[in-house]
This record gives structure tokens, C-alpha cells and sequence, in this order.
């Protein structure tokens, strides 16, 4: 049987071949391409029973073998083979079993959808060889490979020498051709600086390949930046940034994937451990959950754990928030975890869990990131709450000491903590060592050395003044006794960390430094021949042999600029040798560090001095290669931060297309599948061309995106029609209307209904057309009784028809109409108790109901409503929604059914005035109750599906989910909350 929806994918050269899915038994010497084919069709056979179907269509779901054949999945391996071939000779990177191992466990650990990654697992028979061959290995290589693509220094060579060329351009006041200018604006002032002392200073000294001119210009994984900071008009900093783009990769693979033909010598797999697949935190939980990765933020705290990077406080422009995440250098991912944990508190690594102090019981304790739970601690005898003490671990202890309250009062005692006695000893007050914060702490395996550090004193103006000590001591916790540390006039004043060499203490403090003999009670100054200026904000880490220095100090010669700069100390020969530049971080102040044992990696920061513009990128380097390898909170195929967007749930897929930046739109995309935690770019290859405003709809079969504009003047009225399965599009041909945006898009089971929208400068569009994807070709509908907007409406598809409700005067009902496309006619829909006109309001479908709710007055936009109501077309009635527990009034918001509930979300309250909140309106019983507060995504639009239990958020920069509380019978409806481990 021919299905007649799927007839035009004919057209395209789909043979119709059954799937051949038969288990496979193959050892790992001939684990062929054809067995490589088959368990990828198995793998398409899962997938393709997820898709949905939409129930109005009008023929039965077909089989795989009509949507992906044989050669469809030749296709994959081919590329796949060729990806591999282009990582091993391009690049030089080759798949080790322990990368598979990895990310196998990625898959299962980071899972949403346990129950679908079983299926998957057990389609391939649970194989280890089969697993990796059809699930790990293609993914692995194609991330491997973009990433690897981004951070060849050869080939993006000629870009980077543009960039470095055109600095003594721009810092003339030119703006040389070919490259991006824009503005960055903070919202918040400049974070304090404290004066540095004569110790903290020395001139530049001559460094090879860092003449003046040429320093600033770092590169951020797609392009080339420089940045220089200014203050505005309004006195608020910002940033002017020079962009130099580099060639994206998709254009680079599809010019090269051919050269890449041939055969490749791939590792058996059969080794592999195949992990069970279980509930975990992200899975099984009540409340929001980020995708995995924070955002970007400044002074976030981290510690390294044995195998991830722990991640949390910070500031940044959503506020950092108190969740918790792990990086995993080895799969290059990140996982968001149940704990929370408040502000900066610092903790350090025991060897099992992190032991966090704040000297308040709400934010001390121990925490198990392999378990995700927490522990108490006990604070019957520990210091007091303070900011800025030192922590250090002995191996059974952690030892506290100094810190401050508020500016006045800097401390001199501290206490001592056992985790396997849960106790505390006090170490009473000192007068050996003077109070202070921000001091450096180390641990010999004997004793605690204190250096440096600062306290305030009044000033004359009724300020305070920094005083930075130049001295220290040492603590025996055995005896309890101190002993002074002078500096004997070699030691610089430090307030930066410092590091145990195993026999010396390492003082470096961004300009200056000294080495600590404790048996020898002496000190010797560290050299300053080609030693790094990263006074203004540096990380470092001690490698067993080399202390390794990053950061940034300001180029006095261009405005204080930030300029970036590194190198390697050896301690035994007292000399400072350059750290390769190419890849190294490209923020500049307030960014995080660890040593993992093998490499250093740096995450985080601002990308100015100021508290503006902040990063989720990092680096991490490796000494023993003198190599970076850049990473970034964004995974690899997901799209880039963007409103206006639009999404789709396909089943399998949450697809986010189009949308725009503040400077352009755009016209990429990317699908997340939720079963693997998995990224896949949509691919630009005859994509419809960048916009916003535009609707996009799910047939079964392909996304379809329509409408919209690219500008404020310059409206479209083409589109296309996109295949996840084969990552691909296929052209939709204009409708022959004006162009508009905003319009509305439906799927009937048959063809795409679109209705309404605005062209020129907000003029209304109040016409319709109707796509049939068989014959390609578009009809007008009807205009015989059709509604007359002034702004767009919202509607629904009931599943026989189109209803359309809206207005724009908010002194009068709104009004719609309903359209039946079987006859294609227009039937008023009553206006007797429905809401008042608005617009940007929000309409679900329940089954037997539709929901309008929220909105704001017509063109104007700022008064935003908390009214709706519930319209039954079997009885051409309006029943208005409770007002009690009502979210707050807001317009542009997200709307989703649950088969229970509508979830509102998101939206704003006034044209910039986001917001974070949303309600849970429950028709059967006219009741709201409030979505969970706890750690929401950013204030946004957004926009939102639902599917299988969770609403899935696009607020702007990645997904989020949203599980709800359940609702309680008899009325008794609960808040929302959020579930931490414990």
C-alpha cells in the first residue's frame, strides 16, 4: 500500500525497502559496514515508533522502510566512516575504548527518558560491539570532530592573522573592513577594584610575540575577538567587540567530506562495559532541571573530585543561581545535579566528598556528587560566620582560619574539622598572626603555612583603606602552637592562592613571587625574567614539577584594556618558559580553575573588568603537550542563545529553528533528543533563510516552517520542510500572499492551515491558505465570514477545526471565528462572556475546551491581563477562569496541555520586564496553583512542548525541564516544588 501523505517523499528517490533488522552475532574482527547498516536501521526502528502520529492524519503510521531505507542508513555509515577518517588524518585524534566506555556511561547517566534508553539498549541486543558501533562511535566522532574543526590553529590561520593585522587599526579608532563591531552593555557597575600596593607592581617587560599591537585578540571556538571596555553615556560599562568569523564547519565538511574516502582501521569494542539503565536525578525528579550546563558566570567556586570539575555560586546576569554542575573532561560534558548549594561557599575535596563551611548550618555540609546526596555536619564548636577564611585539608582534617565580617573586623582564629568524628576543635584567637582575608593557605603534611592576605582600615572620608599584610605563620595542629613567618623583605604581599611543592611554598602574585623553605626556615625570590603580568585576575596550578600561571593584567597603554597573558615556573632552575597561546581562555577577570592531575582547566569569567558580559566557555591545558583544547557549556549542534524561535516535539526530538539575536536573525537550528542527551545541528543545506515570527507545525513526517521575517521591514512568505530523519529540507513554495510573521499554523492530518498574521510595519494579514504536501501546492481559504483583526489572534486545531479568537481593544470582548476546512467556511464564535480584545495571548486545547488566557493590550502591549476563559464549540459558550491563585498578568508567555492542566510559563509583564513564574490551571475544577519557584530558567518568552510527563523550555540559550508535583484529589491541589536529594 502507498500512503498518500507520504507520496511526495517519493518524488524525492526514497526506495521503498523493507528494514532488515535481524540480530546480528559478529566477532570484533568482522564487524562490517553491512552490520554496521543494520543495527543502524534497528536503532531507526526505535526512533521511528517514538515519532509521533499526529491522530487526524489521514492514513496509518507507515512502516520505517517508507521514511528510511537501507540506503538512507548507508548514507549514515558512509559519513561516519568519513568523519572518523577526517578526525584520525586531518586532526591527529583517534577514538580510544576508554572515550566509548565514557560515553556510554554519559548516555546512561544523563538520560531523561530511561524507559526509551532500554529500548534502545535492547534493540541492539544490550551488545557491547553493537552499542558502540551504532550508538557511541558516530556521535562520538561528529562532536570530536567539530570540535577538533574549531581548534586547528592552521586552519583558521589566515582568520586569526586578519584579526592581529587590523588591532593597530582599531586602536587608532578605524574599523578596518570585513569585520563585526558590537556593543556589549552591562546592567550592573563596575566590580570594585582595591588598590595594590607598590609590592603588586612591576612594568611590562619584553616578551616574545606579544608586541603591544598585536595582544588582545583571543579566539571563542568560532570566531576571533577583541574587546575593549568603556564606559557609556549613561555611565554604565560596556564593551565594544571586534568580531573576525571563522569558516563554519558545515561549509568546510561539505567542500572536504569526499577527500576523506577510504579504508580506516577501527579498535574493537567488544571490551566495553554495557552500564545498567536506571532511574537517576535527572530522570526522576519534581521542579525544573537545566539541561546540564550553567550559565556563564564570574567568581563561580570549584573543586576537582577524581573525575569531574564540581561547579557552583558565581554572579552573572541571571544571578548565578545555587545549583550545582559536573564537568566531565573526559566525554566533554556537563550534567546539572539535584543538590544545591548557596552563594560562594567554599568547600574542599576529602577524597569522597566535598566538605563545604559557611560557619551557618543552612550552608555547611558534605556532599557525595557520585551518590547526589547530602550530608550534615556539625557546628557545635565551629568558627563563626565569616567571608574570606582559608581552608585547607590535611587528610583528616579540614583546618579554617582567618577571614573577616563585613570590613571592619578581620579574624585570627579559626577551628579544626574531623568528618569521620563529625567534630570540631577550636583554634582560639592568635596574636602570633594578625587578622586577615583573602589569605594564602597550604598544607605540608605537618603543619599550615598562612602568607599575605589584607584587612580594612578606616579611611578619612569615611571610607575604608586596604592594608595587605606581608607576613604569616605556621600551625601545628598537633601542638596547637603557632610560629611567626616574616618575608624578610623578599616576599611580595599576595592575596592570591598558593601551592605546596612537596618540600617549598609557591607565592606568585601576578607580578611578583617567592619560593618558602619551611625546613630551612628561608626564602628566595622567584625570577621575573619573561615571567607573566596577570595581576588584574590569574587561576594557577602546581603540576608536580611546574607551577602554571593564566590570567590577565590591564594594557596601560590602550585604555587598561584586559590583555591575556601565561607561562610555566620551574622551581628548580628558577626560569619562566612560555605556555602555548593558541585555544587558551578567551575571558579575562573572575574565571575558575582546577588540576586534575594532567591538566589545568579554566572555566568561567567576564569578558571585561567590569561585572558585564559573562562566559560559559573554557579551556583546559595540557603541559605535557604545551596544548589547549577550548570547551564550552554549549554542547556541540546546539543552537546558539536566540529569541524568537520556534519549536517542535517530534516524538524523538525537540526542535528549535530560526529566531533572532538582538544585531541579526537566523536561520539555524538544532534537534535534542532527551533519550541520549544529544545535540545534532539542523543542517543549512537549503534551509529556509534566517527569520523570526515565524510557525512551524509537526506532521508525522517533517517539520514545516512558514512565514516570518528576516528584519523589521523585510517579511517572507516562503519556508521549507524539514526531515530529522535524514537532516534535511526540502523547499516550500511561497503562498502568493503578501509576506507576513506571526501568523498562525496548524496541522489538520492533511494539510498545513495558516491564518492571519502582520506585514508592513504591523499591518494585520487577515486572510488564510492551506499547503498540501502530496501536490505541493497552496489554496486560499475561504474569506466569506472570516474575522477581522487589528492584531494576531491565537487559536487552536481541535481536530475537525481551526478556532481563532483575539482582538486589539481592551474595552470590549474579543472576538474569532471557527474554520471547518472539509467545507471551507467560517462560523462566528459567540462574544457573550468571552474575555476582553488583546493580544499576544495564549490558547490550548483540552480535548473538549479551548483555554485563552493572559495577553495585553493591543499594539501598546504593557498592561499585561490575568483574566481568560474557556470556550466549548459544542455549545458556543465562555466560561471565565478562576482569578484566585492566578499567576501575574503578562503577555507573550508559553502555554502547554498536560491532559490534565495548562502550564503558562515565562512571558512578560511590561515590554522589558520579563518574567520567571507561571500556573497550573486545572479546568475540571477552575483552579490555579503556581509552577515551582525554586531555580527557574532566566526570566523569558520561551517557548515550550510538552511530552511525557515534563514541559520541555526553550527559554534562550538551552532546554530546561519542567516536571510537575502531582495533582492531589478532592481539590487539594499542591504547590509545585523542588525535590533535593538528601
Amino acid at each position: 500500500m502507498i500512503f498518500p501523505i507520504l507520496q511526495f517523499r517519493r518524488c524525492m528517490g526514497l526506495a521503498l525497502i523493507a528494514a532488515c533488522v535481524a540480530p546480528i552475532g559478529t566477532s570484533a574482527k568482522d564487524f562490517s559496514d553491512a552490520d554496521r547498516i543494520a543495527c543502524t536501521l534497528a536503532v531507526e526502528e526505535v526512533r521511528w515508533s517514538q515519532r509521533i502520529w499526529p491522530k487526524e492524519n489521514v492514513s496509518s503510521k507507515p512502516p520505517l522502510s517508507h521514511v528510511f531505507d537501507r540506503q538512507s542508513a548507508q548514507r549514515l555509515v558512509r559519513d561516519a566512516a568519513r568523519m572518523e577518517r577526517a578526525l584520525a588524518q586531518q586532526f591527529d585524534v583517534r577514538l580510544t575504548i576508554s572515550d566509548m566506555q565514557s560515553e556510554l556511561d554519559r548516555m546512561v547517566r544523563n538520560t531523561r527518558a530511561p524507559e526509551q534508553l532500554r529500548r534502545l539498549f535492547a534493540a541492539l541486543d544490550n551488545d557491547p560491539q553493537r552499542l558502540a558501533e551504532c550508538l557511541v562511535r558516530p556521535a562520538l566522532v561528529k562532536r570530536r570532530l567539530q570540535t577538533a574543526y574549531w581548534q586547528d590553529t592552521r586552519l583558521h590561520a589566515p582568520v586569526r592573522e586578519r584579526a592581529l593585522d587590523a588591532l593597530h587599526e582599531i586602536r587608532a579608532g578605524a574599523l578596518p573592513s570585513g569585520i563585526v563591531q558590537t556593543i556589549e552593555q552591562s546592567a550592573t557597575p563596575p566590580v570594585a577594584r582595591v588598590p595594590r600596593p607598590d609590592g603588586f607592581l612591576r612594568a611590562p617587560t619584553s616578551r616574545p610575540g606579544s608586541t603591544p599591537d598585536r595582544k588582545g585578540v583571543v579566539d571563542v571556538g568560532s570566531a576571533f575577538e577583541f574587546r575593549k571596555p568603556f564606559v557609556g553615556s549613561d555611565g554604565r560599562p560596556a564593551t565594544r567587540v571586534w568580531t573576525w568569523p571563522k569558516v563554519d564547519f558545515h561549509s568546510w565538511w561539505q567542500k572536504n567530506a569526499s577527500t576523506f574516502d577510504g579504508p580506516i582501521k577501527r579498535l574493537a569494542a567488544t571490551a566495553l562495559r554495557v552500564p545498567s539503565v536506571e532511574k537517576s536525578v535527572l530522570s526522576n525528579f519534581t521542579g525544573w532541571r537545566p539541561e546540564g550546563a550553567p550559565s556563564g558566570r564570574r567568581d563561580a567556586m570549584s573543586l576537582w573530585t577524581g573525575d569531574e570539575m564540581l561547579i557552583w555560586g558565581g554572579h552573572s546576569y541571571d544571578g548565578g543561581g545555587t545549583r550545582m554542575y559536573l564537568y566531565d573532561p573526559a566525554t566533554d560534558s556537563w550534567r546539572t545535579v539535584g543538590a544545591s548549594i548557596s552563594s560562594n561557599v567554599p568547600a574542599v575535596w576529602t577524597g569522597s566528598e566535598a566538605v563545604f563551611w559557611s560557619g551557618r548550618a543552612e550552608t555547611s555540609g558534605r556532599y557525595d556528587p557520585r551518590s547526589d546526596t547530602w550530608r550534615p555536619m556539625s557546628m557545635e564548636g565551629s568558627p563563626t560566620e565569616r567571608t574570606d577564611a582559608s581552608l585547607v585539608w590535611t587528610g583528616t582534617e579540614l583546618i579554617v582560619f582567618g577571614g573577616a565580617i563585613g570590613l571592619q573586623t578581620a579574624l585570627s582564629d579559626g577551628g579544626r574539622y574531623s568528618p569521620s568524628e563529625d567534630r570540631w576543635t577550636a583554634i582560639p584567637e592568635t596574636t602570633v598572626v594578625a587578622g586577615r582575608s583573602e589569605h594564602s593557605a597550604v598544607w605540608t603534611g605537618q603543619e599550615m603555612l598562612v602568607w599575605g592576605g589584607m584587612h580594612f582600615v578606616p579611611s578619612e572620608n569615611g571610607g575604608y583603606l586596604a592594608q595587605f599584610h606581608v607576613d604569616g605563620g605556621r600551625f601545628d595542629p598537633v601542638s596547637g602552637e603557632w610560629t611567626a613567618l616574616e618575608g624578610e623583605e623578599i616576599a611580595p604581599p599576595s592575596i592570591e592562592p598558593a601551592h605546596w611543592t612537596g618540600t617549598l611554598m609557591v607565592i606568585w602574585n601576578g607580578y611578583a613571587g617567592a619560593l618558602f623553605d619551611p625546613a630551612a626556615n628561608s626564602w628566595s625570590a622567584i625570577s621575573d625574567i619573561d615571567a607573566p603580568l596577570t595581576g588584574f585576575s590569574m587561576v594557577t596550578a602546581w603540576t608536580g614539577t611546574e607551577l602554571l600561571v593564566w590570567g590577565t593584567s590591564e594594557d596601560w597603554e590602550n585604555d587598561y584594556a584586559l590583555i591575556p597573558d601565561q607561562a610555566r615556573y620551574e622551581p628548580a632552575t628558577d626560569t619562566w618558559k612560555p605556555m602555548s597561546t593558541s585555544g587558551s581562555p578567551g575571558v579575562l577577570a573572575g574565571q575558575t580553575s582546577v588540576w586534575t592531575g594532567e591538566e589545568l582547566i579554566v572555566w568561567g569569567g567576564s569578558t571585561n573588568a567590569y561585572m558585564g558580559p559573562t562566559s560559559g566557555a573554557g579551556a583546559r591545558y595540557d603541559p605535557d603537550l604545551d596544548r589547549w583544547v577550548t570547551f564550552d557549556a554549549k554542547p556541540p549542534g546546539r543552537p546558539t542563545p536566540r529569541a524568537g524561535s520556534v519549536s517542535v516535539w517530534t516524538g524523538a526530538e525537540f526542535i528549535i529553528w530560526g529566531g533572532n539575536e538582538p544585531s541579526a536573525a537566523h536561520g539555524t537550528g538544532g534537534q535534542y533528543d532527551p533519550v541520549l542527551d544529544r545535540w545534532q545541528p539542523v543542517t543549512q543545506l537549503d534551509a529556509p533563510s534566517p527569520r523570526t515570527g515565524h510557525a512551524a507545525v509537526w506532521t508525522g513526517l517533517e517539520m514545516i516552517v512558514v512565514g516570518g521575517q528576516a528584519n523589521a521591514s523585510d517579511e517572507t512568505s516562503e519556508g521549507g520542510r524539514y526531515d530529522p530523519a535524514s537532516d534535511s529540507w526540502i523547499a516550500l513554495p511561497p503562498d502568493g500572499r503578501d509576506t507576513r510573521d506571526d501568523l498562525l499554523a496548524f496541522w489538520s492530518g492533511r494539510e498545513l492551515l495558516v491564518w492571519g498574521g502582520t506585514r508592513y510595519w504591523g499591518d494585520p494579514d487577515d486572510h488564510g491558505d492551506r499547503f498540501d504536501p502530496l501536490t505541493n501546492q497552496w489554496t486560499p481559504m475561504s474569506s466569506v465570514a472570516a474575522p477581522v483583526f487589528g492584531r494576531p489572534p491565537a487559536g487552536v486545531w481541535t481536530g475537525t477545526e481551526m478556532l481563532v479568537w483575539g482582538g486589539d481593544n481592551g474595552n470590549v470582548p474579543g472576538h474569532g471565528a471557527r474554520y471547518d476546512p472539509v467545507l471551507d467556511t467560517w462560523t462566528a464564535i459567540s462574544e457573550a462572556n468571552a474575555p476582553t480584545g488583546r493580544e499576544a495571548h495564549s490558547a490550548i486545547w483540552t480535548g473538549s475546551e479551548m483555554v485563552v488566557w493572559g495577553g495585553g493590550i493591543a499594539w501598546i502591549v504593557i498592561h499585561g491581563r490575568d483574566t481568560g476563559a474557556r470556550y466549548s464549540p459544542e455549545s458556543d459558550s465562555w466560561t471565565p477562569t478562576s482569578l484566585v491563585e492566578v499567576p501575574p498578568a503578562r503577555h507573550g508567555h508559553s502555554a502547554v496541555w498536560t491532559g490534565e492542566e495548562m502550564i503558562v510559563w515565562g512571558g512578560r509583564v511590561e515590554v522589558n520586564s520579563p518574567t520567571a513564574t507561571g500556573g497550573h490551571y486545572a479546568p475540571a475544577v477552575d483552579q490555579w496553583r503556581p509552577t515551582a519557584l525554586q531555580d527557574p530558567p532566566p526570566a523569558a518568552d520561551g517557548n515550550a512542548v510538552w511530552s511525557d510527563g515534563m514541559m520541555l523550555v526553550w527559554p534562550y540559550a538551552e532546554v530546561w525541564f519542567y516536571r510537575p508535583s502531582p495533582i492531589v484529589p478532592s481539590r487539594l491541589l499542591l504547590q509545585d516544588g523542588f525535590e533535593s536529594v538528601n
